[in-house]
């Protein structure tokens, strides 16, 4: 089982993934980036990051992972990923003290990624499965030499960004 570390998440549209799976931003620095810090494995086997920037604990930004190991019943691994990124309601002082209200959650925007491993797949297959994935989001592809770079189509951005159909 791998410890948990820090998650760190480009917060530039632009960001282009090499080849070598190191993601690069346009940013002047990675601190212009988050960090999902690591909140610990509850008694389900489910690994929790943050983003404690806000200060705000209903309105923090945070991953969930969880790999599920078969069962007698279900011969597959299933990993699950979830992405949760809350929208606080804008408040202001409504009372004669003038303090302000607590902060409430408007609604929270979420994406969940579950992947079914049979037991029998193997090392190749599954990454196989992982790099199909992952190309749902490139935008920009650069050789290790950064020669040549090629752009390809993301079915998802326009879909998710604009609410675009794909025809």
């Amino acid at each position: 089982m791998s410890a948990q570390a820090d998650v760190k998440v480009v917060g530039d549209n632009t960001a282009a993934v090499s080849l070598s799976n190191i993601l690069v931003t346009n940013s002047a620095t990675v601190a212009t980036d988050i960090v999902l810090s690591a909140n610990g494995v509850n008694s389900e086997g489910i690994a929790e990051y943050v983003d404690r920037s806000d200060g705000i604990v209903v309105g923090y930004p945070r991953m969930t992972f969880q790999v599920r190991r078969p069962t007698q019943v279900s011969r597959v691994y299933k990993v699950s990923a979830k992405v949760f990124i809350p929208r606080l309601a804008t408040t202001s002082p409504s009372t004669n003290t003038g303090i302000e209200p607590a902060p409430t959650k408007v609604y929270e925007m979420q994406a969940h990624l579950d992947f079914l491993l049979p037991e029998r797949s193997t090392a190749v297959e599954r990454y196989k499965l992982f790099s199909m994935v992952k190309s749902l989001f490139l935008q920009t592809i650069n050789a290790s030499d950064a020669d040549p770079t090629v752009s390809t189509g993301s079915p998802l951005e326009s879909a998710i960004t604009n609410l675009e159909p794909v025809y």
